[in-house]
């Protein structure tokens, strides 16, 4: 069962995301909803969730800062009306930015999304180092993503999936962390630094 918080000061939103995960969403169960940055920021802290839904602009903290401060090892899906804030929060444990109306394909998607990423994390907790795939030899090498005003390199082996977004592209790896690379995906392939798409768990276009 994963614990989750619903954030957003429209009434109607929570509502209806309340309804989408109790209807279709049985392993999931929401433990608190607030209307507001100020009262997520203390509920975050000490409920600790494995996951967040979260408005950006709403009263008190934004959600962007939210996330930034309070849910630094905690998974968060955006649901906003806005859409200027997506680079911002992608710098964050983002595993998805959707623009209300929340549909049930997107929340679909997200939870899908956040459960391949946590799932390797689970199993090497209960059982041990989680079991990768055996990629060929060639995922090796590393890419440069961007992590703030700064730069670092990872290993292709350690990416779960990629995923499109405008210009440039999130990169998810195995250690429940995802980093922005200013490339987009056609321009990573035509690169061809690490044959993405054959090799590549999951490559996710929006």
């Amino acid at each position: 069962m994963y614990s989750v918080i619903v954030v957003d000061d429209e009434e109607i939103a929570r509502l209806r995301l309340r309804r989408l995960l109790l209807e279709n969403f049985g392993d999931f169960k929401i433990v608190a909803e607030v209307a507001n940055g100020n009262a997520a920021a203390e509920i975050i802290r000490t409920t600790k969730p494995d996951l967040v839904f979260l408005d950006i602009e709403m009263p008190g903290i934004s959600g962007v800062e939210i996330a930034r401060t309070y849910c630094e090892d905690i998974f968060v899906v955006f649901i906003t009306a806005h859409n200027q804030y997506v680079f911002d929060a992608f710098k964050t444990l983002a595993v998805a930015y959707i623009l209300k109306p929340l549909e049930l394909e997107e929340l679909r998607e997200a939870i899908g999304k956040f459960k391949k990423i946590v799932t390797p994390a689970i199993s090497k907790t209960v059982a041990g180092p989680a079991v990768k795939q055996d990629f060929p030899s060639v995922r090796s090498e590393h890419i440069k993503v961007s992590i703030g005003n700064t730069t670092k390199f990872i290993l292709f082996n350690d990416i779960i999936y990629f995923e499109a977004s405008q210009k440039y592209t999130i990169t998810f790896t195995s250690d429940l962390k995802n980093y922005i690379v200013d490339r987009t995906l056609l321009e990573l392939e035509d690169a061809s630094w690490g044959r993405i798409y054959p090799y590549s768990p999951k490559v996710h276009c929006k």
